[in-house]
């Protein structure tokens, strides 16, 4: 199955405290995950650096948009433009 989203030790620190620390996720078109965890446990910082609408300290994230059709394309854009904090891929 084709990779959607690939992100690689992402990291996000703010001073000295490491909010999200080396998180590395792998999507494949079709497949559905969940995004849980405790309130400040790092879920909005880390979707905000997955997205790009927050540089992560370091580490990354690659949107493969040849495997996303035209409209998660959009979806994504529109949610790095209006800073929803929602993903949704097929």
């Amino acid at each position: 199955m084709e990779e959607m989203v690939r992100t690689v030790n992402l990291t996000k620190q703010y001073g000295n405290k490491v909010i999200v620390d080396r998180v590395s996720i792998s999507v494949k078109k079709g497949e559905i995950y969940g995004f849980l965890g405790l309130n400040g446990a790092g879920k909005t910082t880390t979707i905000r650096a997955l997205l790009g609408m927050s540089k992560p300290s370091s580490g990354g994230s690659v949107f493969v948009w040849s495997a996303l059709g035209e409209w998660e394309s959009r979806f994504v854009e529109t949610s790095r433009l209006y800073g929803g904090s929602s993903l949704c891929l097929p």
